[in-house]
């Protein structure tokens, strides 16, 4: 065999990053010249062996190179002597490929240890040197000249990888490490000396005759000017490209090209082949990288036409050098490129299609032209992937990510296969971060652990966990992020053994300290962090017992963990900072106190955390009195600590509670220095900006803006700006926080800067309907602008408006904005959309998909956006997301998992929910205005921390607006005791119902005033009141409210919607004229009372709720439908069925930590949950659930009501009655017979209207009339129709139970909320039956 042919079919070079020769020809040879095992010359056999080993390391497949050396070195004894440095030489180049993958350079492994091997058996520098060097020495004297040669080359080399990397941080400018001229005044000298070895073999090799080593080791000099960006390096790039020109080299021109370029496009540290972001193997649990993002978010996305020429002159050359990897490589470059390009264009809006699918077309030509170049196949595989995630085809992403993975283990490339794993988590993180994008970014780090899984890669494995986790928490989607967070906590003792096994090996000696404290510190970083994304995550899903048993754990390993000791007591001798002072940009003394400053920030965030949830708690559970007093006892408790932290929290818990005035006093006392985490100095003269400015200025305004200390917040502004001018102007890496930003600037200068802050206001705004509208996680869309700071955006935008419509500014000065409204529209107009699109938006998407003829594009099927996959999903998560199931629980929980397995086989689950219809929710204010009935008013009201804004809406328009300074938390504490009182009311005739009666009317007077007074003019002359409220009020018993002495709903018929666009939706469904059918459901006193059932497992009252559901349907020529035995798919079918409307009278149950799990009662055990009506597409028209609390739910920010009531809606019903408390059956059952017996004498009156008449109707009743009312319910009772039936079969005894009543009617006050007010009317009130002529 020719070793100077295979050699030359290689392209003379030993090193994949030259991209030279043709791999597929040269396997082809090695086939070829293949010995059989008959040939008994030896060398014939090492000469396959050498070069397939050589082979196998430029494809990237180490263990096959192994395996040929391994067979070599059994032959060594029988073979010439000189055999032995080849062996040498071949196994040491192997070793640095593996351990140092020369396609990726770059990838300068900030984080990881020097000399310890993360993965697998991959040998560390230090065992690579060693071996090298022995087998050197041992086979030197018998060597050749060529192989000695060979030898010195490969002993500068493999040196070349950390000698880059140190020079790049410490040389050049965008390093963290923030080099000043001064710093690199000693640059040449440095780079002189690392590159002294480099000019020496040159020469030899030269005079050898060995032209492409020669190359390579000034390729390499050219490598570490650029590095440093040294003033040189244009010079010495020059002369490599002379050089190659000068000798033929056209392959090595073409390599000039493309470093040339990849220098113009990226510093060091990044690539056109990273997509320029920079992987780094941080040590935090979600991966942030405080280091690294501030470089990453000052690099270049575009793609210079420059850059373009030079590619295109590279793919030329190679192709003249018939190298088909050089092409590839080139093709890939450019792919990335486009990808990158296309990706930030998102940012602007731009259609990116054309420029993704031109990328896609690079890659697909890359990938052949590799051919058996695996190493860099696996490469093009991920740009393929991520590039799919891009473009939204999610359907083969996983698969291919898990067949890179395998291929890491196979071919024992762990490293470049690591590194194509952090190139997924890096590209996640920027699509969540940067682009707000849920699903890419989740869907990115799904792909990277299947990665990272064969590999046994355990630490990113875990961080890609909890970043998911933190995602999901960021969209406030809370089981979503439970489940990943509780997968998370089930792995920490697996992970902590880790870091001990490798710990505890880490020899005694200077670099094993160094790589000791390295580990300690990265160990002690993820725990740290890992215990930060704990607590907000519990905090949220208000999982006090959890965080609790995490707590108790973590401080166990804080004081037990020897490792942890370790690095406390390295932290306070200085070992820590003699390691990292370079790294973190703090005085020694600050770096020694981080341990107790962290001790101290636990203990204040385990305080404010047990603190909320509690608060939480008790607020779901309705009672606001002792809600506050949770965190007034915690601002009590913290007066004396008087850190950082504690005064944050302690402003925090009063911004919650509303105690401006404690707020301010806790701000008071603090000194700017305090509030800048007694860094203003260091900050002033720019140490530490880029590293730690950000979280302290955006705390700094939320402390003065929650303190209400505007003068103070304003002069932060100022500091703010002097230290970053860009701050309000510039993003980094996260949208998010710069939303935030804006909006803390719009809130604080919008008296100063108006025009300037509505321009910051709408790109806050564009970043939040960015990052809703991306993910088709239907959760997700619903909690997405949950954020306390979000409604301010939108208000503060609609507060612009109104301003300038006061100022009577010509609505032109609009068109210098990007708004997204219509044109000719007034000023008021405008504001009215801006509140509209932070309302209940789920609902409206719902509802407009739910409309005939609404299907993706391309697509005929029958498919409903809220399909049958998506509940499926939707219900498993919130199974999974409680802490016990019950044995049908996880047999149900099982079930899902099998028929969610199944879609996912057959694709159809990715074709599902890929789907989830992206409407245009905005609607043109005439139409809007137009769904309004005559006579009816709307009553549109935003609450935010901030004030309110009001809208009073009629069908010719905006008749009136209203602003004042009631926000959320003072209009919460008056609802919430409103509700508490309506829930404690008996309707009886006493002292102390009369006293609550009283209080109520305090209480709703004060609501009265802020909603109705500014409206009272224009309420007198209508008769339909329609309530459009903001999250306290999304459910309220708005009836209550006085207006003009009594009750509302004396004067009007009173309604709720979840905004006015859903209003106009609801409004558009046609139905037919006629006298509307009835079906009933309800379950059977008879049933319920089966012999041998346990009396305390009997529901309640059942026979005055089958009174009531007999008597409905006796009054629609019908009969109820037993539930008492239906199961969840049969109810199902009731809904989606044929009658107009559908009642159900059975038991509500509230489950306010998991909302979606609240249910009525129907069959064995089988509660129907507000999840299992998601999935309907409803041809009832008004659905009415007599069930307690079934009006009620969990309500967002956004006013998304995580209840029947919004659900009910999203299935296309147009109207839903539900009760707000634990209505007694008896008062359900008056006031429903009186609605439907109204229903059926005047079906031509709006539902609304027919609510009130038997409101009112209830209200007026007295001894008399009300037992002439029950005289009539039991009237016929025992009688038989023609096929048998009798009302007595369904509810036996009734005339006892309505006697029972009759004898309680004197004790009754008519007059109490208790009897007509427990039931709401959300959605088209306005809805009629009979359409009058």
């Amino acid at each position: 065999m020719d070793f100077d042919h295979f050699i030359g079919l290689c392209g003379r070079s030993l090193f994949a990053e030259e991209y030279r020769g043709d791999l597929d020809g040269a396997e082809d040879y090695l086939h070829q010249m293949r010995p059989d095992e008959t040939t008994s010359d030896l060398t014939i056999h090492a000469e396959h062996l050498r070069c397939s080993a050589i082979l196998a390391s430029l494809k990237g497949r180490p263990a096959d190179a192994y395996k040929s050396l391994s067979k070599l070195s059994v032959l060594l004894e029988r073979l010439p002597k000189e055999w032995g440095l080849r062996y040498a030489n071949y196994k040491a180049l192997n070793d640095y490929t593996r351990r140092f993958p020369p396609l990726i350079r770059f990838y300068h492994e900030n984080g990881k240890p020097v000399d310890i091997s993360m993965l697998a058996n991959v040998p560390t520098p230090g065992e690579m040197t060693k071996s090298f060097m022995e087998y050197s020495i041992k086979f030197a004297d018998a060597s050749l000249p060529r192989d000695q040669s060979s030898s010195l080359v490969l002993n500068a080399v493999m040196g070349i990888p950390w000698r880059i990397r140190n020079l790049a941080y410490t040389f050049h400018p965008l390093s963290p490490r923030n080099p000043t001229e001064e710093s690199r005044g000693n640059l040449l000298e440095e780079v002189s000396k690392s590159c002294e070895y480099f000019a020496k073999f040159r020469d030899m090799a030269d005079s050898q005759g060995s032209t492409v080593v020669g190359t390579y080791l000034l390729r390499l000099t050219v490598e570490v000017h650029l590095a440093c960006q040294s003033p040189l390096a244009e010079t010495f790039l020059q002369g490599l490209y002379e050089r190659c020109e000068l000798l033929g080299d056209i392959a090595g021109m073409a390599n000039a090209k493309i470093m040339e370029a990849d220098s113009l496009m990226s510093p060091p540290f990044a690539s056109p082949l990273t997509l320029n972001m920079i992987i780094a193997d941080v040590t935090t649990a979600t991966m942030t990288d405080v280091l690294w993002s501030p470089v990453e978010s000052r690099l270049r996305h575009d793609y210079p036409q420059l850059v373009r020429d030079m590619h295109e002159k590279a793919l030329e050359l190679f192709r003249q050098s018939n190298s088909k990897r050089g092409q590839a490589a080139v093709l890939l470059r450019q792919g990335c490129c486009l990808h990158d390009q296309g990706r930030h264009e998102r940012l602007q809006g731009r259609q990116i299609d054309n420029v993704l699918k031109e990328a896609e077309q690079k890659f697909e030509q890359s990938l052949k032209l590799f051919g058996v170049d695996e190493a860099n196949t696996q490469l093009t595989k991920t740009h393929l992937i991520l590039l799919e995630i891009s473009k939204g085809s999610h359907g083969r992403v996983k698969a291919m990510a898990k067949s890179i993975g395998n291929w890491g283990t196979e071919a024992r490339n762990e490293i470049m296969t690591h590194f194509l794993g952090m190139l997924m988590c890096r590209y996640a993180h920027q699509e969540w971060f940067k682009f707000s994008n849920l699903d890419n970014a989740i869907l990115a780090w799904e792909c990277a652990s299947e990665v990272f899984k064969p590999l046994g890669d355990i630490i990113p494995l875990y961080q890609s966990l909890v970043s998911r986790a933190s995602a999901q928490y960021d969209m406030f989607n809370i089981d979503a992020s439970q489940i990943l967070l509780g997968k998370a906590l089930a792995k920490v003792d697996g992970l902590l053994e880790y870091f001990d096994g490798i710990i505890s090996a880490i020899p005694d000696d200077p670099l094993g300290n160094i790589d000791r404290s390295t580990l300690m510190t990265g160990k002690f970083q993820l725990l740290s962090t890992l215990d930060s994304v704990m607590s907000q995550i519990f905090r949220l899903s208000e999982n006090l017992e959890k965080f609790n048993k995490w707590r108790a754990k973590y401080v166990r390993l804080l004081e037990n963990d020897e490792s942890f000791i370790a690095f406390r007591e390295s932290l306070e001798n200085g070992e820590v900072i003699r390691v990292t002072h370079e790294m973190l940009p703090l005085p020694e003394a600050r770096v020694k106190g981080l341990w107790r400053q962290s001790l101290a920030e636990t203990a204040a965030n385990v305080r404010y955390t047990s603190a909320e949830v509690s608060f939480r708690r008790l607020l779901g559970e309705g009672d606001i009195e002792k809600a506050e007093c949770e965190l007034c006892r915690f601002i009590d408790d913290t007066d004396n600590e008087g850190t950082y932290v504690d005064n944050f929290y302690r402003v925090l818990a009063c911004h919650l509670i509303g105690d401006l005035g404690k707020a301010r006093q806790i701000f008071d006392s603090m000194t700017d220095d305090d509030i800048f985490r007694n860094q203003l100095n260091e900050l002033r003269q720019g140490v530490g900006v880029k590293e730690f400015f950000d979280p302290i200025a955006v705390n700094a305004i939320t402390f003065a803006v929650f303190a209400g200390d505007q003068e103070r917040a304003r002069k932060f502004i100022d500091l703010i700006l002097e230290i970053q001018p860009h701050f309000f102007d510039r993003m980094d890496d996260d949208a998010m926080g710069f939303a935030h930003r804006l909006s803390s600037f719009g809130q604080i200068m919008s008296q100063e800067q108006p025009e300037v802050c509505f321009a910051k206001l709408l790109e806050a705004y564009r970043i939040l309907e960015t990052r809703r509208v991306q993910t088709k996680d239907l959760d997700a869309r619903i909690s997405s602008s949950n954020l306390g700071w979000a409604p301010d955006v939108y208000a503060n935008l609609a507060r612009l408006c109104l301003r300038w419509q006061e100022e009577e500014k010509p609505i032109s000065f609009l068109s210098m904005y990007e708004h997204g409204h219509f044109d000719n529209i007034s000023w008021d107009e405008h504001a009215l959309l801006f509140v509209e699109m932070s309302r209940a938006r789920s609902v409206l998407e719902s509802i407009r998909t739910q409309a005939k003829g609404i299907r993706p594009k391309n697509d005929s099927s029958d498919m409903t956006p809220l399909s049958e996959a998506i509940y499926k999903r939707r219900l498993l998560r919130s199974l999974l997301a409680q802490s016990q199931l019950s044995p049908e629980q996880e047999a149900e929980a099982s079930q899902l998992r099998r028929e969610i397995d199944d879609l996912e086989k057959d694709g159809k689950l990715s074709n599902t929910t890929s789907f989830i219809e992206k409407v245009d929710t905005m609607t043109e204010p005439r139409l809007l205005f137009q769904s309004i009935d005559k006579g009816a008013l709307v009553l549109e009201a935003s609450f935010t921390p901030r004030g309110h804004i009001s809208f009073a809406i009629t069908c010719d328009g905006i008749v009136g607006t209203h602003q004042g300074t009631t926000n959320t938390t003072s209009m919460r504490r008056l609802a919430m005791q409103v509700m508490q009182i309506l829930q404690n009311l008996t309707g009886d005739i006493s002292q102390g119902e009369q006293s609550r009666k009283t209080e109520l009317s305090s209480l709703t007077k004060q609501i009265s005033a802020i909603l109705l007074e500014p409206f009272a003019e224009i309420i007198e002359s209508k008769k339909h009141v329609i309530f459009s409220v903001s999250d306290p009020m999304t459910a309220f018993a708005f009836a209550c409210l006085p207006f003009n002495g009594k009750p509302l709903i004396a004067h009007a018929a009173v309604s709720q919607v979840p905004s006015l666009t859903v209003l106009y939706h609801l409004s558009q469904r046609k139905s037919v004229s006629e006298t509307p059918t009835v079906s009933v459901i309800a379950k059977s006193p008879v049933e319920n009372t089966a012999v041998g059932a346990d009396r305390n497992q009997q529901e309640d009252n059942l026979y005055m709720a089958g009174i009531e559901a007999v008597t409905i349907a006796r009054a629609f020529n019908t009969k109820p439908i037993e539930a008492s035995h239906m199961t969840r798919e049969e109810f199902r079918k009731h809904v989606q069925g044929g009658s107009l409307v559908m009642h159900v009278g059975t038991h509500g149950t509230l489950n306010y930590r998991w909302p979606l799990l609240s249910s009525i009662s129907i069959g064995d055990g089988e509660p129907f949950r507000v999840i299992d009506m998601s999935a309907i597409r409803s041809n009832v028209h008004l659905l009415v659930f007599a069930a307690c609390l079934s009006g009620l739910g969990k309500a967002t920010f956004t006013s998304e009501v995580l209840g029947f009531s919004h659900v009910v809606l999203s299935t296309g019903c147009q109207a839903y009655i539900g009760s707000l408390w634990k209505v007694s059956d008896f008062a359900s059952m008056m006031i429903m017979t009186l609605f439907y017996r109204h229903l059926r004498a005047t079906p031509h009156l709006s539902v609304a209207e027919l609510m009130q008449k038997a409101q009112v109707e209830v209200m007026k009743l007295n001894d008399e009339s009300a037992g002439m009312l029950l005289n009539a319910i039991m009237e016929n009772w025992s009688s038989r129709d023609a096929n048998g039936y009798s009302p007595e079969d369904f509810v036996p005894h009734a005339e006892f139970w309505i006697l029972m009543m009759q004898m309680r009617i004197a004790d009754m006050d008519w007059t109490s909320p208790f009897f007509w007010a427990p039931f709401t009317l959300v959605g088209y009130g306005g809805l009629s039956f009979v359409h009058s002529t």
